[in-house]
This record gives C-alpha cells, sequence and structure tokens, in this order.
C-alpha cells in the first residue's frame, strides 16, 4: 500500500539532503530580495471572508497562526487557489507531474491561470516586485530551506524534494548559476522518480475524482446546508473504499491483517478520518 517506497528508506533521504549541502551555497539570492517580510502561509479560499452585497468587499483573512516572517524571494509564492501544478490541453509540461485536468475542471483551470496572471501583474504595478519575481531559482532555496527539513516527516515528502534537486540540475545554466553543477542523477534515479511520481499523481486523481463525485470543490468546500448530506455521501464513499481493498488485498493472497483501512484513505488528515 505505499505510494512511495523511497519515502521509508532513511539513506534516500540522507543523500538528498547531502545533495542540498552540495548546491546550497550557489543559490544566494541578491540582498534587495532578502528584506524581512511578513507572510500569511495560507491564503485560500476559505480563508477569505467577503461581503454579500452587490460591491463586495473582502472584510477578513482567517488562520493567521503559522504567520511568519522571512526573507521576500523566500515567502514570495502563489496564492493556494491560483496554483498552476495542472496541464490545459495543448499544454506542454515544464516540469515533472504537472497534472491533466479532468474535463470538467478544464473551465476552473482556465480561470485560475487568467486570475494568476492579473495577480501578478499587480502586484508588479502596485509593489515593484520584478527583482523578487526575476529571481528563477526562488523556489528551489524553498525546497532546500522548507522541503530540506520535512521530507521525511511529510507523507511522501521526499519526491517534492527530489523534484527540486532535479530541476536545479537541469536549469543549472538557464538560472545563471556559475560553474557545472555540483549533483548528478543517474538515469536509474531518474526513472524511479518518475515512477513514484505517477503513483503519486495517481493518488491525487484519485482525491479529485472523490471530490467530484460529492460535489465538492478542489478546496474542500461546500455550502452550510448541504454540509450533513455531503459528510454523509463522502463516508459511504470512504466505506466502499475500505471494503473494495479489504477484498483486493485478500484475493491477491495476502494473510497479513490490516488492522485500520482507514489509515491509507488518501486525504489529508487521516487521523481525524478525513
Amino acid at each position: 500500500m505505499r505510494q512511495v517506497d523511497s519515502q521509508e528508506e532513511p539513506k534516500r533521504h540522507i543523500d538528498l539532503l547531502n545533495r542540498c549541502i552540495e548546491v546550497a551555497p550557489y543559490l544566494e539570492p541578491p540582498r534587495q530580495c532578502s528584506s524581512p517580510t511578513l507572510w500569511h502561509e495560507d491564503v485560500s479560499l476559505q480563508n477569505i471572508m467577503v461581503s454579500d452585497d452587490d460591491d463586495p468587499q473582502i472584510l477578513a483573512l482567517l488562520d493567521w497562526q503559522n504567520t511568519s516572517i522571512g526573507p521576500l524571494y523566500l515567502q514570495f509564492c502563489d496564492p493556494t487557489f491560483l496554483e498552476a501544478n495542472f496541464l490545459l490541453p495543448g499544454e506542454e509540461p515544464s516540469q515533472f507531474f504537472q497534472r491533466e485536468l479532468l474535463e470538467n475542471h478544464i473551465p476552473l483551470g482556465e480561470e485560475a491561470k487568467r486570475l494568476r496572471e492579473r495577480y501578478l501583474e499587480s502586484l508588479n504595478a502596485s509593489f515593484s516586485l520584478h527583482d523578487i519575481l526575476s529571481v528563477q531559482y526562488a523556489d528551489q532555496q524553498k525546497m532546500l530551506i522548507k522541503d530540506s527539513g520535512q521530507s521525511w516527516g511529510t507523507r511522501n515528502g521526499i519526491i517534492s524534494l527530489r523534484q527540486g534537486l532535479i530541476n536545479l540540475r537541469r536549469n543549472w545554466s538557464k538560472f545563471g548559476l556559475a560553474g557545472k553543477p555540483p549533483i548528478s542523477f543517474t538515469d536509474e534515479e531518474i526513472a524511479m522518480h518518475i515512477e513514484e511520481g505517477a503513483g503519486w499523481n495517481g493518488n491525487l486523481d484519485f482525491i479529485s475524482t472523490v471530490m467530484d463525485s460529492i460535489g465538492m470543490s478542489q478546496n474542500g468546500e461546500v455550502a452550510a446546508e448541504e454540509f450533513e448530506e455531503k459528510k454523509r455521501q463522502y463516508e459511504e464513499v470512504k466505506s466502499r473504499w475500505i471494503t473494495e481493498m479489504e477484498e483486493r488485498y485478500k484475493a491477491a493472497g495476502n494473510d497479513e491483517v490490516v488492522e485500520d483501512w482507514g489509515l491509507y484513505w488518501p486525504f489529508r488528515y487521516p487521523q481525524l478520518g478525513f
């Protein structure tokens, strides 16, 4: 039932962390991009309160407990609801693990990309963020500082850490970094990474299918008056999935007893039942 075998191999994590140490000295950003900046880490649709009238205004932002101060280049990122980790029809992938959208999600994807472009244009016009936006390897710094510290504790976190290092190695010259990249990946390592990433993507597709069948948004939102009914539908889907997994497991001839199949339910908080 493992989604990513290498997640459970300490030597794999240690190897990637050593590669992080090797590339870190090359990634010091320009001084003007390092000013201390207050940052809300979860600007998502469910945390933005908007007035319900003819002239809607933002009334409040919720969920401030993880707010932090850090270098601007490291803080800057797209809001959760504007992340473009998917491919629209006809687009060529720019990185591993960009998912093709389900057909009925394509209009939402198109709208998200339009909003993202407007968002970046607005930031540049209002706050002169050109320097920060032009630090092409800012995402790699985030990978080194954040992903490297939680690859072991985060479910399947080793994938994003490895992907960041592969992207850095591949785009070394594009980022204008000096000399030859001090790290490399064998063909076998790349093949393993692609295989594990495909399994991870399949898991995300499964989640999207479940949410779509229930009528939940991609952020897990439902109307307040529909909550109890959606919760009932969700629990029915989960119950059917557990039953099916038990049957498949036994049919495959496995004798080991799995006491709680719910732990393998691939949503964000399995310990809470979601």
